[in-house]
């Protein structure tokens, strides 16, 4: 199954250095996914966590990416950046 989602090398090199300064073990994955989407809208979030029933594990990096099914038709297209400026910092979904 091909990733629905995109990582820029910023973004790469931005969690393997997070997964390391924390010190997480290796069933531990970057998961992406959304929250919400009611009349606020849908929510990406990005994060740290185990893999869980329905989600679908990718390894096209040097970490796992865990994405729930569900999420799927949200995700599929985006890209996901890592910006670091004077006033913001952080992860930003295109």
């Amino acid at each position: 199954m091909n990733l629905p989602i995109k990582l820029t090398q910023t973004a790469h090199d931005e969690v393997k250095k997070l997964l390391q300064i924390k010190g997480l073990g290796n069933e531990v994955g970057l998961r992406v996914g959304i929250r919400g989407s009611g009349c606020s809208g849908t929510e990406f979030m990005i994060g740290f966590d185990k893999f869980t029933e329905g989600d679908v594990q990718f390894s096209h990096f040097d970490f796992p990416i865990f994405i729930q099914k569900k999420h799927f038709l949200y995700l599929s297209g985006v890209t996901v950046d890592f910006i670091e400026e004077t006033t913001k910092r952080g992860f930003v979904f295109q």
